[in-house]
């Protein structure tokens, strides 16, 4: 198996991974449990998938953009740069939109809890 069909394998593993966790957090809020610790740990957990891959493209793109340009093909390199660029910041504002969910869906949890309390 080449390099480049492994980086692809292990990427989309993670993506399926934040798929099966955000499958989890849409059950979650169907049972009615929209403010609760699991899917903080759930928000959580994809942010952390998201900057794992992101890294896993930074190490993606150096590997490749080194290989491309030293064999002369300059050209290519430019495009796969654009593409992983582009992938990066994505999977970087996903994790960011993530960790901000987390921490809405937990003072929300928090605020919930302390109602449920009082009553």
């Amino acid at each position: 198996m080449h390099g480049h069909m492994i980086f692809s394998i292990i990427a989309g593993m993670m993506v399926l991974f934040i798929l099966s966790l955000f499958q989890k957090v849409c059950i979650e809020i169907g049972k009615d449990n929209s403010f609760s610790v699991e899917n903080v740990r759930n928000f959580n957990q994809m942010a952390w998938t998201a900057v794992a891959t992101a890294i896993l493209y930074v190490i993606k793109l150096v590997v490749y953009i080194t290989r491309f340009v030293g064999a002369g093909y300059t050209r290519v390199a430019e495009v796969l740069a654009w593409g992983y660029t582009i992938a990066i910041i994505a999977f970087l504002l996903f994790a960011y939109l993530c960790r901000s969910l987390a921490k809405l869906i937990f003072n929300a949890y928090e605020v919930q809890t302390e109602n449920d309390l009082t009553i």
